[in-house]
């Protein structure tokens, strides 16, 4: 069954724990014929070794399998995370002296108008808790901004980035309860060369599963990483894959920590809905959701 599972994944693009799960939930036999699917495809694999010929490399899906009642689940599961007291404890300190911190609190606070307060969370090591962050625009007060950005990509002319606010204790709990990245207090900025990049790379029909990715999508940006409807961890380190459904299919967002100071804006793309069993996912507990997105 351990081959097996991992064949469909090889196969169709899936974890072995959604592999898994759709064994266990999905009691109509279409389980059955993807595992079976998923035995031919090594049948072939092996065959193509004893000639000597390089495995096949399945070609990335981008088909939104979700349906909509799902993502509705999804999105409620995530609107129900509520921060706790370790959510607000800023730790990115290197001196963990109380001075040092008091220091760092002062920073932020001129830097970023973030209000912070020393707490010692064990004898002699101090951390901030943070009190205030202040709020991020609106979708609809950045949407001025993405086309700015959108139109300057399309003439190939400079333009500033556009910064989308801070991350605060709430939507940090949640990015981490999905993740397990800690990304309290960094800043979210969108550069043009990463617009250029979505527009290259995911702006076309030719990949299966995707649609083309038009202006509008590119205005939902700041909707769709403020307000998501889901959040998954990334294939590339410190990648965070926000994905929110529309009529016309799911729209990801990816932003890619590097510094540890700030979430920069990878690509984009638009997803087409598709049909396959259903994979019911939970809020992890470990910070890990076994299912990653595509960037």
């Amino acid at each position: 069954v351990t081959w097996a599972l991992r064949d469909m994944y090889a196969k169709q693009g899936l974890s072995p724990r959604q592999a898994a799960e759709i064994l266990l939930k999905d009691p109509s036999g279409r389980s059955e014929k993807l595992l079976e699917e998923g035995r031919r495809h090594t049948r072939m694999q092996a065959e193509r070794r004893a000639r000597g010929k390089p495995d096949r490399v399945p070609p990335t899906d981008f088909t939104d399998y979700r349906s909509a009642e799902h993502m509705t689940m999804l999105r409620s599961r995530l609107k129900s995370i509520r921060p706790e007291e370790g959510d607000f404890i800023y730790t990115k300190t290197q001196n963990t002296g109380l001075e040092a911190v008091q220091r760092r609190g002062e920073n932020l606070r001129q830097d970023m108008q973030v209000e912070t307060t020393p707490v010692e969370v064990e004898p002699g090591r101090w951390a901030l808790r943070v009190d205030k962050v202040p709020p991020s625009p609106s979708p609809q007060e950045l949407r001025p901004q993405l086309r700015a950005l959108y139109q300057a990509m399309k003439r190939g002319e400079a333009c500033p980035a556009l910064e989308l606010g801070v991350v605060g204790p709430e939507e940090a709990a949640r990015i981490r309860r999905c993740t397990g990245q800690d990304v309290l207090l960094e800043k979210r900025v969108l550069r043009l060369r990463d617009t250029a990049h979505a527009e290259e790379r995911h702006g076309n029909e030719r990949t299966k599963g995707q649609g083309d990715l038009r202006e509008e999508d590119f205005l939902r940006y700041a909707e769709i990483v403020l307000d998501p409807d889901w959040i998954e961890k990334g294939n590339k380190p410190g990648s965070l894959v926000y994905m929110r459904r529309y009529a016309d299919g799911t729209v990801y967002a990816v932003e890619q920590n590097k510094s540890g100071k700030r979430l920069e804006g990878r690509t984009m793309w638009r997803a087409l809905p598709g049909a396959r069993p259903e994979i019911v996912l939970g809020v992890p507990d470990d910070g890990e959701n076994g299912e990653e997105g595509e960037e």
